[in-house]
């Protein structure tokens, strides 16, 4: 699931427009499982300490979002921890130059 900042979760439950996100992540999780793949939520931004700073426009991640999402993956478990460098992810997120960059490529 997407990534929301603590506001927009807040307002799409209060306008009950999105209904479906209470029972949407449990039949995903059903349907990867069923097929043996991993399914992870990410539209909590408690659990993953997101601030509003990290967001374009409350819908879209910066690159330090999408980073905290990879720490907490490889942090618990996840089969991306093959493929990504735990120790480089930590130290690429206890270095980012600011709230929406990791990296300043000017």
């Amino acid at each position: 699931m997407p990534s929301y900042t603590k506001e927009v979760l807040k307002e799409m439950i209060e306008s009950k427009n999105y209904k479906y996100l209470s029972s949407i992540n449990y039949k995903l999780k059903i349907i990867f499982e069923k097929n043996e793949h991993e399914f992870w939520d990410s539209s909590n931004p408690t659990k993953f300490n997101y601030n509003n700073t990290e967001f374009i426009d409350g819908f879209h991640e910066g690159e330090v979002t999408y980073l905290k999402i990879i720490k907490f993956m490889t942090d618990t478990n996840s089969l991306i921890k093959q493929y990504k460098d735990s120790s480089k992810i930590h130290q690429y997120y206890s270095g980012h130059i600011n709230e929406f960059e990791i990296f300043n490529e000017k």
